[in-house]
């Protein structure tokens, strides 16, 4: 039980959360569906935390790539997208609208 409550508590589950289920689990099997639906809910919130993440992580490739191209050219900061590389392109928009 401590692995999993370990588990939750790196996702950002709530103390609430963990607290209700180690609640619905001491109950038993008749609370399946509330444990599978805390699950899924929960899974659905680590995938948003994963995409938000993966762009984050797009912005800052970015800037690494930019901050070391800017120590050897300083004209760096004024490219167009076209002369971007494709990989940083997006977070380029993102960072540019």
């Amino acid at each position: 039980m401590l692995k999993i409550i370990n588990c939750l508590k790196k996702t950002g589950m709530s103390i609430k959360d963990i607290r209700n289920y180690v609640n619905l689990l001491t109950a038993g099997d008749e609370t399946l569906d509330e444990r599978l639906n805390l699950f899924l809910n929960h899974r659905n919130d680590v995938i948003k935390q994963i995409n938000t993440l993966k762009e984050t992580l797009e912005i800052l490739d970015y800037k690494c790539w930019l901050y070391e191209t800017a120590k050897k050219d300083k004209n760096v900061y004024n490219l167009d997208l076209k002369e971007i590389p494709e990989k940083y392109q997006n977070a380029f928009k993102k960072l540019h609208n």
